[in-house]
């Protein structure tokens, strides 16, 4: 007797900051995509930090492989690493993996001085990319700026920002 398997729907799932766009710029998008297997795509965009982790967790879900992809990701808490690490751990446990998508604006700093670049599986992709859930934050993205409680400034040769 032949079993034919049949694929699940694809599902997708987009979300904003509230009131991002009202304020005119977005800090925040997150894009799913699951084609009903065991695997997923988690695209973040903007700024990862501890009001983004109850969304960013529910996100990270338990699919067993889980690539999380950060190519548009600005800033990086020590939360959303600790989310990070802990995904990647049950996907180990059940024979999974989570693999982490960097690129050249990925804030990198986080990942080297916790050693998080030691213990997650990650990947740099400069290319273009293909995903539709990548796709899908990257239309979030546009007009993104910084945030106003953040500053373009540079640190001067002292180590701080000219500020005394």
């Amino acid at each position: 007797m032949r079993q034919e398997r049949m694929s699940a729907p694809l599902v997708r799932t987009r979300v904003a900051s509230p009131g991002a766009r009202s304020a005119g710029w977005v800090d925040f998008s997150l894009a799913q995509e699951r084609d009903g297997s065991d695997s997923a795509v988690l695209v973040l965009a903007g700024e990862l930090d501890l009001y983004r982790a109850p969304a960013i967790e529910s996100a990270l879900g338990e699919a067993r492989d889980l690539t999380v992809d950060l190519r548009l990701v600005t800033f990086i808490d020590a939360r959303t690493l600790g989310l990070l690490l802990a995904a990647s751990r049950r996907r180990q446990a059940q024979g999974g993996q989570l693999l982490v998508l960097v690129g050249p604006q990925t804030p990198m700093t986080a990942f080297e001085a916790t050693g998080f670049d030691r213990l997650l599986a990650i990947t740099r992709r400069d290319d273009e990319r293909s995903s539709t859930a990548t796709r899908m934050a990257s239309s979030e993205r546009t007009g993104l700026r910084p945030p106003p409680h953040t500053t373009s400034r540079r640190r001067n040769g002292n180590g701080d920002n000219g500020n005394k």
